[in-house]
């Protein structure tokens, strides 16, 4: 081997060696890693929300049985007579032809592609005061709910508010969201989170991960209110459920609204706004519907 020339310095012993130790390189590299792993998770969740109200409606109805799965773990077989699922599903029938027709004078639509006879309306026994729309256009509301409201204007809210959810593509949008998180939280973190994955896909799971954000509660809650001033001519008394629901959240019966529906306060000043535009002096306020005798529940089922 021929010598080092005259002005190439000799490099110095244990040039390479990190004054850090090994693990420590390692955890930091691992942590970057998991921050990037994350990162493409929620993007690729982000992407999964936009484009989920592209995917055809009948292929979001075949993916329906989820959702029969799950309610039936959380709730049970149902507990009312034909009666009673008989009277929610004629007014939900009603409010989807006033939807429509709603959605033909503003030129709208979203979720027009959906026909009125995929829609389902359930009533199912639970303590907590709640109502859900889900995959292929399942509508579930639960008896404690009903218990709780004086009037058909104030179900009727509620149900124009989960038929928006439908007509939007809501479910679908939460829905691939959180599988998407979920799938990837199984890749990264293995064991545990494919016990988190088969949660959601098969049981109660499902209804936990499924939540909508704010802006989709207020789109809900402007459509729903559209639907009921073409129904009934006025907005007034469909703030009743809400009005429960600020103040009793200490109340087991309402937690679970108040968890998956947030800012109770926010949605009650744009329900009470659109109410003065119809009915600007309280005193001369028109009647309200009452219940259809099937659904005049008592307030502890």
């Amino acid at each position: 081997m021929s010598a080092l020339p005259d002005r190439n310095p000799r490099l110095p012993e244990h040039i390479n060696h990190s004054a850090n130790h090994p693990l420590g390189e390692f955890f930091k590299l691992l942590l970057a890693v998991v921050l990037a792993l994350t990162a493409l998770a929620f993007a690729i969740s982000l992407l999964a929300q936009w484009l989920a109200p592209y995917v055809p409606f009948r292929w979001e109805a075949s993916a329906a049985f989820i959702v029969d799965d799950a309610v039936e773990q959380e709730f049970g077989k149902p507990a009312f007579d034909p009666a009673q699922q008989q009277a929610l599903a004629e007014l939900g029938r009603r409010l989807l032809l006033a939807d429509r027709a709603v959605a033909a004078k503003g030129g709208r639509s979203e979720g027009m592609d959906i026909p009125d006879d995929a829609f389902t309306f359930q009533l199912v026994e639970s303590d907590a005061a709640n109502a859900f729309a889900s995959l292929g256009a399942h509508i579930f509301v639960t008896g404690s709910l009903i218990g709780s409201v004086s009037s058909e204007n104030a179900l009727a809210m509620v149900l124009a508010h989960e038929i928006a959810h439908v007509r939007y593509r809501h479910p679908i949008r939460a829905s691939s969201s959180a599988l998407v998180l979920q799938v990837a939280m199984s890749a990264i973190l293995d064991d545990a989170s494919q016990a988190m994955l088969e949660g959601l896909l098969s049981g109660t799971g499902y209804l936990t991960a499924m939540s909508f954000s704010r802006k989709m509660e207020l789109e809900a809650d402007e459509r729903a209110l559209d639907t009921l001033i073409q129904y009934y001519g006025h907005s007034y008394g469909a703030d009743e459920f809400f009005r429960n629901i600020a103040h009793e959240t200490g109340d087991s019966r309402w937690l679970e609204f108040t968890q998956t529906h947030p800012n109770t306060e926010r949605r009650l000043q744009v329900i009470e706004q659109r109410t003065r535009e119809t009915v600007p002096d309280p005193s001369s306020a028109p009647p309200l519907v009452p219940l259809p005798p099937p659904l005049r529940l008592s307030p502890e089922r």
